[in-house]
């Protein structure tokens, strides 16, 4: 059934001047979370006019019947498909591009409120204009709703001077102070059917008010506050009953109405301004309700407290004017927020959660993370940042340590720690660029560098490892760039000072066990994995399997049944494996586990979930592994990135923690982010695929399902949308036509396919939709049949076949009038002699016309062709194409392989090419040299790009050796492209040079 939100895209006029100004100002301070986890911003992004909206402050929201999300804006109207926003345009543009409101009929049609341009509507394809010059007495109108009853159909409209307008479908009729409404400026309208029948409610700028339908009775309910009012919005009462009626109060907070009793509520339950702005309840969750406002932002009500959602320091303006949730169904689960000057902001749980302890410096590098959730005084987040000190969340608020504070010896910092064996308080550790080590105990810091006389191989810290012996006394291992210190709480010991110690970087630390209960420290360093146990080190590298030199990650894992493996992170070799209870076990690959390569090969750290996946960041985001847990099952590959809610696809190196709730936390160049594995949603709701077709041939004539093509109308363009408002960069297409082709295509990120010259016949196009979750969608088909040609038709076929008989017949004849046998065998003799003459003649041509090395047309050959299909087009007002192709570096491949190497690639590159051409009347020939010719009859510029793209991968497909090509290993060709439509007059050889020019541009 198709997807309607009957009401959920309103817009809310707002008071000018001055109030906004209080609004902004009088938001009193949201409660502070209490679980570090909700100090995150969670996972919002913001759609601008960069990305496709035509203005950046929302009026208007609304999910049509088809699914397509439309965004109504100060200065325009565009629908989001899942791909791209396309604008619809107004048509009162001079006097108002200004969308206050949507709203969709029973009847599909669209319903357009405008700031100065009264009320539109959109329905097949063309406008209808309710304005002044129709008799329309309102030019702006506020809300729109719809009514059906026994009085019929109506559609409401809230008007700004007005008051209260109902169409019937042939006038409007107007409510006012007159016939009772508290204010002729009406804000919203809600129709709401319940056991004391039905019911319009507005919301005016004299407060509440209903209309009792059908009769039409203004009704203000006792006690109902005299207010502006902005919104008006119904939940189901608990336990059934009479419904809540929810009203936004600008100025004045909310107020609800149940039992027949009014109640307020403001700031003291939360609410973040009291300038409420919109309404909008929550799919699936009765009782809940969201609240915009103007100053405070987004609020969310539940169980009658409200609580104000965090929108990301990138919501600078604090003023939301419209709310929307969607479920997976139409498109995903997401809250769409439009806002004043931030665009449209789409908010999802349940994904990443980001972390800005600077507001200031919102995009700051996290290249440390410490997760304290037992510390003393509550759980604490620390984030040591690249430049910006080190922050702390603990109290519901953030602390800043810096070296201006004293507190570090440099701002930039690389490795956190805790420890809980070094004398008789816990500590945290902090080690910097440069400026040695500090340390925390929770009242004061203390430094540890060079200079005060700690043993370190050098101030430049980066890794930090606390180990406990039986007694609980800790060593705290520090990792520099020129090698391993220790330090027991009284003493420190240069390592990289003594023998067989690594003096390199070092850059991941492991703590370990022998089965005896003895230490085992896994070094990574960037010469290589050192284990030291024993007082004896053990080295791996390129000559033990070690895939890359650099190790920045370290882990341990214990599979059920199985033996423990240690998991290495390097710089580009991606991760290897060991055993690491053999000292003589090598290094090998993550493809034993079913694993043929990561989405990026530089791994900065390893952690694992309660579940036992394992998360990798790394330069293209976090990548989680699900291992099979049954024999012959493929592991699961999950690539998370910004599309999740990464504040950066880049991670940092070892700013990773899990944290006793199993919670995963990340650090990144664009801050620091955490997931919650137990809360991820789990969407498996099919999403909705659009599927239109038309006429390619410039046209834009639709194809309807069951449409009957004529034989010149036989090329189809399709286009498809999936409608999945989430991770869209991840969706994914195949198709099939039916009829044509024996199974669907590959999975691909076009939604476009076109077919040229379709035979007759009959086609049924399917299109399948895959989104980001892996959820496949569809078909969507369209049914459409192609007719012969007059030739092609039955009774041009038997009038060939009678036309042959009289042929033979007459033939017949002929051959009984000859008088004599002599006449017949010189008859025969000259046809004999004839036949061998003509075939002699035509295999002189051929030769004349094809080229010896390739066997393919020669230059003469495309010379003709050109000039026949230029005069073709010149009648036609055709467009006609040429792609001239090169062989990139061939004289190289010649003078490095040999000339017999060179005309054997010319021949596969010349066969790849002409296999590449599936139209009739396409050609190919050689040109000269490497050059080849490809000429494209009834193409235009586009149509030639994508055959030449298709040409080109298809000569790299043949991964035809090139050792001596600076452009890349295997054989590679360019292609020059022109297109034109030819006019008498015009010289073919301007094609030529157009193309040619092309390709060596």
């Amino acid at each position: 059934m198709p997807f309607l939100l009957p009401r959920r895209a309103r817009l809310l006029a707002l008071a000018a001047g001055p109030l906004l100004l209080v609004g902004a100002s009088g938001a009193p301070a949201a409660a502070p979370p209490s679980d570090l986890f909700d100090a995150g911003v969670p996972f919002v992004r913001a759609i601008e006019v960069a990305g496709g909206l035509p203005q950046n402050t929302v009026h208007a929201l609304l999910v049509d019947r088809e699914g397509y999300l439309w965004a109504g804006t100060q200065d325009g109207l565009a629908r989001y498909d899942g791909r791209s926003w396309t604008e619809l345009e107004l048509p009162s543009r001079e006097r108002s591009n200004f969308v206050r409101f949507l709203y969709q009929d029973s009847e599909g049609a669209l319903w357009v409120a405008t700031q100065a341009a009264g009320l539109l509507r959109w329905f097949g394809e063309s406008w209808t204009s309710y304005d002044a010059a129709s008799g329309f007495p309102d030019e702006r109108v506020n809300a729109v709703a719809e009514t059906a009853g026994p009085a019929g159909r109506r559609i409401w409209a809230a008007t700004h001077s007005s008051g209260l307008l109902a169409w019937d479908g042939r006038a409007w009729r107007a409510w006012t102070v007159a016939d009772g409404l508290p204010g002729n400026r009406v804000w919203d309208l809600l129709a709401v059917e319940s056991a004391a029948g039905s019911r319009l409610w507005l919301a005016t700028d004299g407060g509440p008010a209903y209309l009792e339908l059908p009769e039409g009775r203004v009704v203000v309910p006792a006690g109902a506050p005299g207010h502006s009012s902005s919104s008006v919005e119904a939940l189901p009462a608990a336990g059934g009953g009479e419904p809540e009626i929810w009203v936004g109060l600008y100025g004045h907070g909310l107020a609800r109405y149940a039992g027949g009793a009014w109640t307020s509520l403001d700031a003291a339950e939360g609410l973040a301004s009291p300038f409420v702005t919109d309404l909008a309840p929550r799919p699936g969750r009765p009782g809940e309700l969201w609240v915009a406002t103007d100053g405070g932002g987004l609020s969310r009500l539940v169980e009658g407290r409200l609580r104000t959602v965090e929108l990301g320091p990138s919501f600078t303006s604090r003023a939301v004017y419209r709310v929307l949730e969607t479920t997976s169904a139409q498109g995903a689960e997401a809250v769409w927020v439009g806002t004043r000057n931030n665009g449209l902001l789409r908010l999802m749980t349940g994904y990443w959660r980001s972390f800005v302890p600077f507001p200031e410096i919102p995009r700051s590098t996290v290249s440390a993370l410490l997760v304290r959730d037992d510390a003393p005084g509550g759980a604490e987040l620390w984030l040591g940042t690249d430049g910006y000190g080190l922050a702390l969340w603990r109290a519901g608020r953030w602390q800043r340590f810096s070296r201006a504070s004293g507190a570090l010896g440099h701002d930039a910092v690389q490795a956190l720690a805790e420890t809980r064996g070094l004398g008789a308080r816990r500590m945290v550790w902090a080690g910097t660029r440069n400026g040695g080590l500090s340390a925390w105990d929770g009242e004061r810091w203390r430094r540890h560098d060079r200079a005060s006389g700690a043993a370190l191989p050098s101030d430049l810290v980066q890794s930090l490892l606390e180990t406990r012996d039986e007694a609980g006394r800790g060593t705290l291992w520090v990792g520099t760039r020129e090698g391993l210190a220790s330090f027991d709480g009284e003493r420190w010991r240069n390592l990289a000072g003594e023998a067989d110690w690594p003096t390199s970087s070092v850059l991941a630390l492991l703590e370990d066990r022998t089965p005896e209960g003895r230490l085992v420290l896994w070094i990574g360093t960037s010469t290589g994995l050192y284990r030291w146990s024993g007082g004896a080190l053990d080295h791996w590298g390129a000559e033990r399997g070690l895939p890359n030199p650099t190790v920045h990650a370290l882990h341990l894992r214990a599979p059920a049944g199985g033996p423990r493996e240690l998991w290495i992170g390097t710089d580009g070799g991606g991760v290897g494996l060991l055993d690491p209870d053999r000292s003589d076990a090598r290094v090998r690959p993550l493809a034993e586990l079913g694993i043929r390569q990561l989405p990026n090969g530089v791994v900065y750290a390893i952690v694992a979930d309660r579940s036992g996946r394992i998360y990798l960041p790394t330069n293209r985001g976090v990548v989680r592994l699900t291992l099979a847990r049954e024999a012959g099952a493929p592991p699961e590959v999950e690539l998370f990135n910004v599309d999740y809610g990464l504040p950066s696809s880049e991670a940092s190196r070892g700013a990773t923690s899990v944290d006793r709730l199993g919670r995963v936390w990340v650090g990144s160049v664009g801050g620091a982010a955490a997931l919650d594995p137990a809360s991820e949603p789990a969407d498996r709701s099919p999403k909705r695929i659009v599927l239109r077709a038309r006429i390619a041939d410039g046209s834009k004539r639709p194809v309807v399902g069951g449409t009957a093509l004529a034989h010149r109308d036989a090329r189809v363009l399709f286009r498809y949308s999936l409608l999945s408002y989430f991770g869209e960069p991840a969706t994914r297409y195949r198709s099939q036509l039916d009829g044509l082709e024996a199974a669907p295509t590959e999975w691909t990120e076009s939604n476009e396919r076109e077919f040229a010259n379709l035979p007759a016949g009959e086609f049924r196009f399917r299109v399948w939709g895959r989104d980001a979750h892996g959820l496949v969608s569809g078909p969507a088909e369209l049914a459409f049949t192609v007719l012969p040609a007059p030739w092609q038709t039955i009774w041009a076929r038997l009038a060939v076949l009678a036309a042959a008989l009289v042929g033979v017949m007459l033939l017949l004849m002929a051959r009984a009038r000859a008088h004599s046998r002599r006449e017949r065998e010189l008859e025969e003799l000259v046809a004999t002699r004839t036949t061998r003459l003509q075939r002699a003649n035509a295999l002189l041509i051929e030769l004349s016309y094809v080229d010896a090395v390739t066997s393919i047309p020669n230059r003469r050959r495309f010379d003709e062709l050109l000039a026949s299909e230029w005069k073709r087009a010149v009648r036609a007002h055709a467009p006609i194409a040429v792609a001239m192709v090169d062989i990139d570096r061939f004289k190289a491949y010649n003078d490095s392989l040999g000339h017999p190497r060179g005309d054997d690639c010319l021949r596969q590159v010349a066969s790849a090419l002409a296999d590449g051409l599936s139209r009739v009347g396409d050609a190919i020939c050689r040109f000269g040299g490497e050059e080849f010719a490809v000429l494209l009859p009834v193409t235009d510029l586009e149509g030639a790009l994508t055959v030449a793209e298709h040409l080109r991968s298809r000569v790299e497909a043949l991964a035809e050796p090139h050792p001596a090509s600076d452009a890349a290993p295997v054989v590679t060709v360019s292609v020059g492209v022109s297109a034109v439509t030819p006019e008498v007059g015009l010289d073919p050889q301007v094609l030529i040079r157009a193309a040619d020019r092309a390709l060596y541009d």
